[in-house]
């Protein structure tokens, strides 16, 4: 539907509402108009029927003013003859013929006509003219109007590039543009490149990701990667490489809800078989209006259409459209949008997606059954864990960068083992875990 199509079923929407409550004041304060304008609506619907409701287009404006054409054809011919004359000259050669024009409406029909330039007037007068002049000069005009063209013959034949200085700009110093431009195809592209001085960039930390064991408290494996990596995209490579490398029989995997995706679940009930004991993530359940049928719910409280399935990456969503948009049989009951959506203004229809979630590896966990909170209760010891090594100046490190952190971050985990080590060699296996009764200075 066309935006004059819209305008139009907005109005007839209004005049059956009024017909169907048969109160014109309901209707006018439901749809915020003034009873002026519903009149003026009924007025040409009943006239015009349906066509009348559309917008008028503007009529040409009236020139009372204008000159006559056959005083327009006088000027014309004028300029045929005496090319290089302009309007002050033309009007008081008119007049000595008895043909009074005044100057400036000599230069309305000179602008009207695009020849209020001399060259202009040159070229009309050649087009014209039964016995044309041909000088020099008309010549050299043709030259430079002619559309100059580069030859090439295939792209990438001939590329053209060229760089345009912008200006200076405070704080940032000069600016250059960069385009370049296929010859053959016309297509061409620009970049401003950063100024000449020090780009400033923004970190905004770090993170520890440990894999350790929920018995004995300590840890197996240590990674430290920036503040920006999740959790799901380091626990498979850690688990992995724990399995080959120190060949664990890994029976269970305890974390919260960070790690609560299909890929990490699966990963650990089909290749490690082992038991997640994983807390349900319940941002992936968003209480969304959904009809008896599935399909999702609008703001005015249609039940949107199934428009298709979409793959992006490893997610996998489902596309609802706008019902009086995409279904004929549907706008001939609600021919407008209660809300006058942005998106139904403009004709394409209000959209949703909704993320297909596969819940067939969830079913494999039993959530909420006292074996399962008992086991989930030791994912406590990972804060015990990050409590001692903040002992060992992990909180405030002394010095800057990913590497440094990470090789911080290393000895402060093997200085946890070395004192769980010499607690059990010196037969203090129930001290394997203080660390500040063997380092009490530190």
């Amino acid at each position: 539907m066309t935006k004059d199509e819209h305008i139009a079923s907005f109005k007839y929407s209004v005049l059956q509402h009024a017909r169907k409550h048969n109160n014109i004041t309901y209707t006018c304060k439901v749809f915020c108009l003034s009873r002026t304008v519903y009149y003026k609506w009924l007025e040409r619907f009943s006239k015009l029927g349906y066509l009348g409701l559309q917008d008028k287009e503007k009529a040409k404006p009236r020139m009372p003013n204008q000159i006559k054409p056959d005083k327009e054809k006088i000027i014309l011919n004028y300029v045929i003859e005496y090319l290089t004359h302009g309007p002050r000259r033309i009007a008081n050669e008119l007049r000595q013929q008895d043909v009074t024009i005044s100057e400036t409406g000599i230069y309305h029909v000179l602008c009207r006509k695009q020849l209020n330039h001399r060259l202009d007037r040159l070229f009309y007068a050649q087009e014209k003219s039964d016995n044309p002049v041909v000088t020099e000069k008309y010549f050299r005009e043709i030259e430079k109007r002619k559309e100059n063209h580069i030859h090439a013959y295939y792209p990438g034949y001939l590329f053209c590039q060229d760089t345009f200085y912008v200006g200076s700009i405070k704080d940032l110093g000069r600016i250059y543009q960069q385009t370049g431009i296929d010859a053959y195809s016309n297509f061409g592209f620009a970049k401003v490149p950063k100024p000449f001085q020090k780009e400033i960039k923004y970190f905004w930390g770090y993170r520890n990701f440990v894999l350790s064991d929920a018995l004995s408290e300590l840890p197996i494996l240590e990674e430290t990667k920036p503040a920006n990596i999740v959790d799901s995209k380091v626990i498979i490579p850690q688990l992995e490489l724990a399995k080959d490398r120190f060949d664990l029989n890994i029976r269970a995997v305890i974390a919260d809800a960070g790690l609560d995706s299909e890929k990490v679940l699966s990963f650990i009930i089909n290749d490690l078989k082992a038991k997640p004991y994983i807390a349900r993530n319940l941002r992936r359940e968003k209480d969304l209006k959904v009809s008896s049928t599935g399909n999702r719910i609008c703001l005015a409280g249609f039940e949107m259409l199934y428009w298709g399935k979409y793959k992006e990456g490893n997610r996998t969503r489902v596309k609802f459209v706008c019902p009086i948009i995409h279904s004929k049989k549907f706008r001939k009951e609600h021919p407008f949008c209660p809300w006058m959506h942005p998106q139904f203004v403009k004709g394409t229809g209000c959209f949703a997606y909704t993320q297909v979630l596969s819940e067939d590896i969830r079913k494999q966990i039993a959530y909420g059954t006292p074996k399962f909170k008992k086991i989930y209760n030791l994912r406590s010891g990972c804060e015990r864990i990050f409590s001692r090594l903040l002992d060992l100046c992990m909180q405030n490190p002394s010095v800057r960068g990913l590497r440094a952190i990470s090789n911080h971050c290393t000895i402060a985990h093997i200085t946890v083992l070395l004192i769980a080590l010499t607690a059990a060699r010196t037969g203090n296996k129930d001290k394997i875990r203080f660390v500040k009764s063997f380092l009490p200075n530190i």
